[in-house]
């Protein structure tokens, strides 16, 4: 699934499969140039952190795989100002 992430007059754009996870961290301009980092992880996988030691999370998704085959997009936590829509 397509998916694309607004914040803070930015876009982004990703792409899940079933089972896949995805977080958006708003980090120092240092350590990113656009102060954001996302990051994407299948299952069974450990999450990836930004390795700046100030991150704050804006967002988190999940692609569940869905017992009759279609998968639903489950939001674990979305950041005032952050929105985000099947692309």
């Amino acid at each position: 699934m397509d998916i694309l992430i607004s914040y803070d007059n930015q876009e982004l754009s990703l792409s899940l499969a079933g089972g896949e996870n995805a977080a958006l961290y708003a980090v120092p301009t240092a350590y990113s140039e656009d102060g954001l980092y996302l990051a994407q992880w299948g299952t069974g996988e450990l999450e990836p952190l930004p390795a700046c030691g100030t991150w704050t999370p804006l967002l988190r998704l999940c692609l569940a795989d869905g017992e009759d085959g279609a998968d639903s997009l489950v939001e674990d936590f979305k950041a005032d100002g952050v929105s985000y829509a099947q692309n």
